[in-house]
């Protein structure tokens, strides 16, 4: 703008557009009356003789009452003949909004990691401490020395603080030595360390760390820190509880081996069995023996693990080979006990070879139709005033028992116990109330942490810890958030540590196994368990006979092993029994029976394992599998599995496809419909997959079909699993028809380009003779100028179709199915061509029509690269504009700029005051680039000049590049 005395003398487009009206011609004061005093003291200051440049913030008031927040900048210039105010003005509403919501969200997540029970830390490359958190500091009690950025290495025990440095030291050459990019999230992997306080005691720790970027490249590191003591104190209890029970464990059913330095020193009867090894035999075998030969990385692993951190359990999938060389596949958890005077490996070894053949098949029916879910290790919540649920994450709603975020305005404290409600009410109150004035800003004040109890739906009760604070915006409370933490694993250690003498007689009363202790067919004991199995309370199983539990013909087998146990054998025995329930139905059990001395005499200790669950799963991976074959055979693809070189199933598609029957088919060899030029590449692909190996691929090839026509086909194929044995899974499509089409876009590709070359040389000899017809009578220029019009309108057109058709052969080759569609949008787009190929002018409307095909066309060949803004009103849309001006334009705002996903270019279409049609793009101009020539804008700007209209005017601004085409009325 330029004003003297308060009066606007001149006003440009921008700022005119932005406060809704002329400002020369509709003088007012356009300055929030908070800052007119500003501009008095401009003036002022103009008015003594300063000439100086003048920066300010400004407040403007715009014709509709939006207030916009500007940045201005005066100076004085010579103006019709006297001085005036030069001022430029720049909209920073939108900018300053920005900025607001940025430190928002900065403040919201520095106060929830402030809320966080557990330490977070920052660290530079050098292992010096930038930040730590509330909870670090009271882990560390070192609030003086975190204030001069101290070592982290100073925080650890002597041994631990070497080992801090070297993994720090590793971590930066690490990344020194590799190809690092900042977009890449590296997994943070717990290490266990000894911390140590200000006065010298010692505790451990669990660290988290990860990577800090900054500039595309790693500037530090950031992690969490938790104090593990009270969970190593619950451990170690819980280890020397578990002593006392040397007979559970000599009589599970899972097995137990106890291992010092390779040596077995202990093996019970069940892992004896499972091995198909006597104990003794155990005894005199090294580990790694009975490990198969494949899994003896996890065996180092957990020794490697044992050597540098003794107290960590460790669960583990390994395969164990038993004395006949059978494969056994086991989970294993392991851990270090007190073993006769020294520290051993304690292995607890369950046999998994059944369940997880049945888990897996059914996993793997299952997968298609399924998603893992993520689960947050914390729960984290927003309420407003009234106590009600903003927002709540995934982890937070599974707690509280919800599916999604329907709170439907119930406030938070309804998902407790009706105990814990008012306090909850009082503790919201309490907390709007905890904030402090910082810096003339109020601040909230964490509340100490408080424990509830969490009441599900279906009546299941949860106790967690919960931190809050309030959430205080422009000086408001404006609601409550915090996160809460399930502390039932807590609350089931703590009721373990003070009921371990209990806990024999908790495991058999809740073991998902029925247990009994039976001697000479008298039943001592029963667990609820297998009085629930059977249907009787456990005063009638008291007054019946073991025997009288099992069905008829299971009696005998009964009997022969209660006479086993009188003639004293004591092995384990197991086997398959039916046991006849109370309603006299019948159940399968897998039944282990082993011998115990309890009160002076020989008991048998039995356990019953209900096979119903089992054999439910059976039957639901049988229905899966039905399903999986439903959808194969009416697959619209062809699908063979082929085995050792022969064609073992086919589904109807390939055999419509082939045109034999399945029995023609089955058990032939697959080369034989293949053409023999194709047998050595697909033969090689077959034996690679056998072996192992994995990799994706789509092969084309030659099939012959009965009736001898050959057909070209499209196969995809993977390894899978067939009758227990590896084969190959094939998806085969026949795509004959569809490479015919593609010929035939080629050959009309060709054709195009021909007549691409001919129109070219027309244009030339057309050039040439309008050239001769300058210096003809002024009564021949109008025709010459038509002519002239006729050529520039070919110059446009073959062009356009020959640069949309070597899109479309490269599609054809990348991705074909995606090529039909592209041939339909090109096929609109050549027919808008043909059909207005003559036309001097067309209305808006069907331009626009012919862009949405021809916009189609162009986020297929840059995806999320660019953006494309029409907005155009209805009634606007029937005004006339010379054909393909707009794609134009566009193709030249791609061809003379850069485009990414992260820097996308945006195109804005619209009609401005002036009766403008306005094409604007942001220009990102390419760093090395040829003299532009000209020729598209030059195109445009003469064929208006042939209608006798207004020309169009083209501009480059610092940040746009401005089209301006005028349209005609109708």
């Amino acid at each position: 703008m330029i004003i003297r005395n308060f009066k606007v003398l001149y006003a440009n487009d921008t700022i005119c557009n932005m406060m809704g009206y002329c400002l020369t011609e509709h003088q007012g004061d356009i300055v929030h009356p908070d800052d007119r005093y500003k501009i008095v003291a401009i003036n002022e200051l103009r008015r003594s003789g300063d000439t100086s440049t003048i920066h300010e913030t400004l407040r403007l008031i715009a014709h509709n009452g939006e207030i916009k927040e500007c940045e201005a900048t005066s100076t004085m210039i010579p103006f019709e003949g006297d001085w005036a105010a030069f001022y430029t003005i720049h909209d920073v509403t939108e900018h300053n909004r920005f900025e607001q919501e940025l430190k928002k969200s900065e403040q919201k997540y520095r106060e929830l990691t402030e809320m966080l029970p557990i330490g977070v830390y920052e660290l530079d490359l050098g292992g010096h401490i930038k930040y730590i958190n509330h909870a670090g500091k009271k882990l560390f009690n070192f609030d003086a020395r975190l204030d001069t950025n101290p070592s982290a290495m100073s925080f650890f025990s002597n041994s631990d603080s070497i080992l801090v440095r070297e993994n720090l030291k590793l971590e930066i050459e690490r990344l020194k030595s590799m190809d690092f990019i900042a977009e890449q999230e590296p997994v943070a992997i717990p290490v266990e360390y000894t911390a140590k306080c200000e006065d010298g005691s010692e505790f451990p720790v669990l660290i988290y760390l990860n990577y800090i970027y900054g500039n595309n490249k790693v500037i530090g590191f950031r992690g969490i820190i938790i104090d593990i003591s009270e969970r190593k104190t619950m451990e170690n209890a819980l280890r020397e509880s578990e002593e006392k029970y040397k007979t559970l464990v000599e009589n599970s059913q899972d097995g137990i081996l106890i291992i010092r330095e390779n040596k077995i020193l202990f093996a019970n009867n069940t892992i004896g069995k499972m091995l198909d090894f006597s104990v003794k035999e155990l005894h005199a075998t090294s580990p790694i023996e009975i490990i198969h030969p494949q899994d003896h990385y996890k065996a180092k692993y957990i020794g490697d693990e044992r050597r540098f951190k003794n107290n960590v359990t460790i669960n583990e999938s390994i395969r164990l080979v038993g004395k006949s060389g059978k494969v056994s596949e086991c989970e294993i958890t392991a851990s270090i006990i007190d073993f006769q005077g020294d520290k051993a490996g304690f292995f607890s070894i369950q046999d998994t070879t059944e369940n997880k053949r049945i888990q897996n098949e059914l996993y793997r029916s299952e997968l298609r139709y399924h998603e893992l879910a993520e689960m947050l290790p914390l729960a984290v919540y927003e309420l407003d005033v009234n106590g009600i649920p903003t927002y709540m994450n995934q982890t937070g709603l599974k707690l509280i028992g919800l599916e999604k975020p329907d709170f439907d305005c119930r406030p938070a404290f309804s998902y407790f116990k009706p105990a814990d409600r008012e306090v909850m009410i009082s503790k919201l109150s309490e907390e709007s109330r905890r904030t402090k004035e910082h810096n003339g800003k109020l601040e909230p004040i964490v509340s100490p942490p408080v424990e509830y109890t969490i009441c599900r739906p279906d009546g299941t009760e949860i106790p967690v810890i919960i931190y809050g604070t309030t959430i205080i915006e422009n000086g408001t409370v404006t609601g409550s958030r915090g996160i809460f933490v399930d502390i039932s694993e807590r609350k089931a250690l703590e009721i373990t540590l003070r009921e371990s003498e209990e806990k024999y007689k908790a495991l058999i009363e809740n073991s998902q196994d029925g247990i009994i202790i039976v001697v000479d067919n008298d039943i001592l004991f029963a667990n609820n368990t297998f009085c629930n199995m059977l249907g009787y309370t456990l005063e009638e199983l008291y007054t019946l006979e073991a025997v009288k539990l099992i069905a008829n013909e299971d009696v005998e087998k009964a009997k022969r092993v209660n006479q086993l146990r009188k003639s004293g054998n004591k092995e384990t025995l197991n086997d398959l029994f039916k046991f006849r329930t109370k309603k006299g139905t019948e159940i399968d059990a897998d039944v282990y029976s082993s011998v115990l001395e309890l009160n002076g005499q020989t008991v048998s200790y039995i356990t019953v394992h209900d096979l119903t669950q089992t054999r439910l799963m059976q039957k639901q991976l049988e229905e899966s599998e039905e399903k999986y074959r439903t959808l194969i055979e009416n697959a619209t693809d062809g699908i063979v599995i082929v085995q050792d070189g022969f064609l073992k199933f086919a589904n109807q598609t390939m055999c419509d496809i082939m045109r034999y029957s399945l029995d023609e088919l089955k058990e032939k060899p697959f080369l034989k419909y293949i053409d023999n030029k194709d047998h050595e590449i697909l033969a090689e692909f077959h034996n690679r997959r056998m072996k192992g190996e994995q990799f994706s691929n789509i092969l084309r090839s030659k099939f012959i079909r009965k009736d001898k026509k050959m057909i070209t086909v499209e196969l995809n194929a993977r390894t899978s699993n067939y009758n227990g044995s590896p084969a190959g899974f094939i998806v085969i499509r026949d795509i004959t028809e569809r490479l015919k089409i593609e010929h035939e876009l080629q050959h009309a590709k060709t054709e195009l380009e021909k007549l691409n070359s001919q129109l070219e040389k027309r244009v030339k000899e057309s050039s040439k003779r309008l050239t001769e017809a300058r210096t003809q009578l002024i009564n021949l220029q109008k025709e010459n100028l038509q002519s002239q019009y006729d050529v520039l309108k070919q110059q446009v057109n073959p062009h356009f179709l020959f640069n949309s058709l070597n899109v479309l052969t490269s599609l054809i080759k990348l991705e074909p199915d995606l090529a039909e569609k592209f041939s339909e949008q090109l096929s609109k787009v050549y027919r808008y061509v043909l059909e207005n190929k003559d036309n001097e002018l067309v209305d808006l409307q069907t331009e626009l029509n012919f862009l949405d095909a021809y916009i189609f066309l162009l986020n297929i060949r840059f995806i999320d690269k660019l953006r494309v803004n029409i907005n155009i009103s209805e009634e606007r849309r029937n005004d006339r504009i010379i054909p393909l001006a707009m794609q134009l334009l566009i193709e030249n705002a791609i061809k003379h700029n850069t485009m990414s996903k992260a820097e996308p270019l945006i195109i804005d279409i619209f009609i401005d005051f002036d009766n403008n049609l306005n094409i604007i793009n942001n220009l990102q101009e390419r760093p090395s680039q040829l003299v532009s020539t000209g020729v598209g804008l030059k195109n445009i700007e003469n064929r208006y000049k042939l209608l006798n209209n207004t020309i169009p005017t083209f501009a480059k601004t610092d940040k746009h590049f401005v089209a301006k085409v005028p349209l005609v009325c109708e």
